[in-house]
């Protein structure tokens, strides 16, 4: 392997604030959230998903996303994002001074009726329309997609239709594309496949790959992935997250983990392993 092509520099955006905390059954406290999301920072995250506009009836994790945004309203120099999935959500994000959003949909119909209860045409058509919003306000975009290696099976997702998603959002410039393997179906050769036909019409440059941790798997792919030049991957403190509308959703590659290998590899993160690794004992303390 030619380790002179690899980027020497990756940003690793933290998820778990969200993805990670979403499937705890319990809430938890805001100042645990708060803690957790200074303790980031203070390690070196510069870009962390700190919360989800997402109805409080459906996951009441988040009930508190306003005073979550509202709190580090100061920190104009990170990219602290909110998970928004409708209208509604966007109008509340706006509310509380947002200034970075994720707006997802999948690329698989079926999962999209089970995981948003709206069809995947519907979903698109919603998508528009928040990104209008969103661009309209000078908003940092994270356009993101899911299930794009297959949702019950490989080949489930047709390409043809990520790129159409893709080249929506990147009709309104959005910051990032985040292609994520929902279901943990990636595989090195699946990624060489994807890489080879998306690189030809999106810049590697505002690819984001979000990847789980299925035996071990996760690390394995982000490793093919920089052989692409890519250098932005969603990771999750402690393995957590995993969609809870999924039986078997396996965890979040871990950022501890994901340092260690890009560092073993030469390339900087900015990221302190010390103190990433007192986010666990900080989510353990406050349960």
């Amino acid at each position: 392997m030619d380790y002179s092509n690899l980027p020497a520099f990756v940003v690793l955006t933290d998820v778990g604030p969200r993805d990670g905390l979403q499937s705890f059954p319990t809430y938890i406290p805001f100042n645990t959230k708060i803690r957790l999301i200074e303790t980031l920072i203070s390690s070196g995250v510069k870009n962390i998903q700190i919360t989800s506009f997402v109805s409080p009836k459906i996951i009441s994790q988040f009930r508190d996303a306003e005073d979550v945004v509202l709190y580090f309203a100061d920190k104009e120099d990170l990219v602290l994002s909110a998970l928004i999935l409708n209208t509604k959500g966007i109008e509340r994000a706006l509310s509380s001074g947002i200034r970075a959003v994720e707006i997802s949909m999948s690329a698989n119909n079926e999962f999209s009726l089970k995981n948003t209860n709206i069809s995947k045409d519907d979903a698109l058509k919603q998508v528009k329309q928040i990104l209008l919003i969103a661009s309209e306000n000078n908003l940092y975009i994270r356009g993101s997609i899911q299930c794009c290696f297959g949702y019950k099976y490989s080949n489930d997702v047709l390409i043809e239709d990520i790129l159409e998603i893709s080249k929506i959002f990147m009709e309104y410039n959005v910051n990032e594309i985040v292609y994520a393997d929902t279901t943990s179906n990636a595989t090195p050769k699946s990624i060489d496949k994807f890489f080879s036909y998306i690189l030809k019409y999106i810049d590697k440059d505002i690819i984001s790959m979000h990847y789980h941790s299925k035996m071990n798997m996760g690390l394995i792919n982000i490793f093919c992935s920089l052989e692409y030049g890519i250098s932005r991957f969603d990771t999750s403190f402690g393995f957590l997250g995993g969609c809870p509308s999924l039986d078997n959703a396996y965890k979040n590659v871990s950022t501890e983990e994901a340092d260690n290998l890009l560092k073993s590899l030469g390339i900087e993160t900015g990221i302190s392993p010390k103190l990433l690794e007192e986010c666990a004992k900080i989510l353990n303390q406050g349960l």
